[in-house]
């Protein structure tokens, strides 16, 4: 109604408000508000019309079951540094995984240059060969004999050049993921390797490495905080599912005037007025709450399937060090027994290299001296290069033992917090993983360093001498630690060269 001839009552208002609000980790909010405000109508009833009011109001609001608590009100913090750490994890992850691709483009580079001085050695030995038999063959060579170290020094030029290009693809691929501009702008430089593999090999017991991995991994630590924050979001659906209960309290101080006279309130609010307030309880609950049971269903469902993705996790882990340590442990094996062939092939091939140089046979005899001479040396070129694969295996799987425990490059946080419940059975796992390696060993205790076996060298140093004029550097360590009930666990280093014996000798008989 407006008292008038007109028929709809029309309203003109104009607000301007300001004020702070603060949340605290409870999930109480305070508000300070001051409301500035113009109003008229065209109804008789609105007395006085043009009305200038001011309003001042500081209220506080404190929620009782919904919303309330520290824990629901710092979830989104709690989920954002989750997030943070569990983001840091995967780029260490990735970075493992780039580290793993450049060692092992570096070692492809050490093999390939390797193969390529092999061949070479190849190559100035059937070239002697060959000047051998052309000098003599108006003396006691045949033909055949000719024709077949021919045939033999041109293999040896066309594997050279086989082995030149996969030195170049190999110094391109490591350009490529080492991505430094000195060496992508470097032009035409080579790449030559400064390290050779290690002489040493890892001696620790699975279950040590099974713990440091527990501990190191970042896809564990990703799985344990991905766990975390299905756990956090799981209590938020909990608390929303509670009947909304607050606690309302309000002041204020309120002033109008008419005419238009916003000026006057503003002083008079202070002056000629008392302050009011309001106490109070909000309460509000939904019929059957559809929404928030929906959500905390599903909250539920991701937490399931958040343990069973960090079980699976711990599960594969503890699967790849069991691999990576067993590939370390057969690698150095096949060092040893490589290095064992290629000596056993040396001595053969001297011994036929002797027999041609100094025994004057028949013609048919000479003929398949010959043939076991150059099928020597090329068995000879082989097994060097087996060797040297045998160490670059050895030491690829040394690295990726370090990235499958989780110390090839570790995060600056810690390893997150996991549950009674799920550390126990992770403890189980580790107990039956350490019985399948070794059946027959009691539960293991914590080693202790004790005085090395070997007296010339100390656990894990290697001690080089010369050996004749091959140029093999032979070591020898032994390690003993000292184990629960005084039993003891003792770690040979099997003799190996640091290098190829082709190395040290690739100046005598170059062409």
């Amino acid at each position: 109604m407006t008292g008038n001839d007109e028929d709809r009552l029309e309203i003109r208002k104009l607000t301007w408000q300001a004020g702070i609000r603060r949340r605290n980790m409870t999930g109480g909010e305070t508000e300070l508000r001051h409301q500035v405000s113009h109003e008229n109508q065209n109804s008789i009833f609105f007395v006085p019309n043009n009305q200038g009011a001011t309003r001042l109001s500081l209220s506080y609001r404190q929620p009782l079951l919904n919303a309330s608590g520290q824990a629901y009100n710092e979830s989104r913090v709690i989920l954002a540094r989750i997030q943070a750490n569990s983001s840091e994890d995967e780029v260490v992850d990735a970075l493992q995984d780039h580290l793993i691709e450049v060692t092992r483009a570096y070692w492809t580079l050490y093999r390939s240059r390797a193969a390529l001085m092999q061949r070479e050695k190849l190559l100035a030995s059937t070239s002697a060969i060959l000047r051998q038999l052309e000098a003599r063959q108006n003396v006691d060579a045949v033909p055949r004999q000719i024709f077949r170290a021919r045939a033999a020094d041109a293999k040896a030029r066309t594997a050279i050049r086989r082995a030149a290009a996969r030195v170049r693809d190999a110094e391109a691929q490591l350009r490529l993921l080492v991505n430094s501009p000195d060496m992508l702008n470097g032009g035409a430089a080579e790449v030559l390797p400064q390290e050779a593999p290690q002489l040493v090999t890892e001696a620790a017991d699975l279950r040590s490495m099974l713990q440091t991995a527990l501990i190191n991994r970042p896809d564990i630590s990703e799985a344990i905080r991905k766990m975390r924050a299905a756990g956090v979001r799981l209590g938020v659906s909990r608390t929303e599912l509670l009947p909304k209960l607050d606690f309302l309290v309000e002041t204020y101080v309120a002033d109008l005037s008419g005419s238009s006279d916003i000026g006057s309130p503003l002083r008079r609010q202070f002056v000629d007025n008392r302050p009011g307030f309001t106490v109070g309880l909000e309460f509000e609950v939904p019929l059957e709450n559809l929404a928030a049971r929906a959500q905390m269903e599903q909250r539920q469902w991701e937490l399931k399937r958040a343990v069973n993705i960090f079980r699976a996790t711990v599960e594969k882990s503890l699967t790849d060090v069991e691999i990576a340590s067993r590939e370390v442990r057969t690698a150095w094996s096949e060092v040893g027994s490589r290095y064992q062939s290629m000596q056993a092939t040396e001595t053969e091939t001297n011994y036929l290299q002797a027999r041609f140089d100094e025994v004057p046979e028949a013609q048919d005899n000479q003929i398949l001296l010959l043939e076991d001479l150059v099928d020597a040396r090329e068995r000879l070129a082989d097994e060097e290069t087996a060797f040297v694969q045998a160490q670059v295996d050895h030491a690829l799987a040394l690295i990726k033992l370090k990235r499958e425990i989780g110390i090839l490059l570790q995060s600056r946080h810690a390893r997150p917090d996991i549950q009674p419940n799920h550390q126990q059975w992770i403890n189980e796992r580790l107990q039956t993983m350490s019985f399948r390696d070794n059946p027959d060993q009691k539960p293991p205790v914590r080693a202790t360093p004790a005085k090395p076996v070997a007296k010339d060298v100390p656990a894990r140093n290697v001690s080089a001498r010369r050996t004749g004029d091959t140029g093999i550097r032979q070591s020898s360590a032994r390690s003993a630690t000292e184990l629960g009930d005084g039993k003891v666990s003792r770690a040979f280093i099997r003799p190996i060269p640091a290098t190829p014996t082709t190395w040290s000798r690739r100046g005598a008989n170059a062409p």
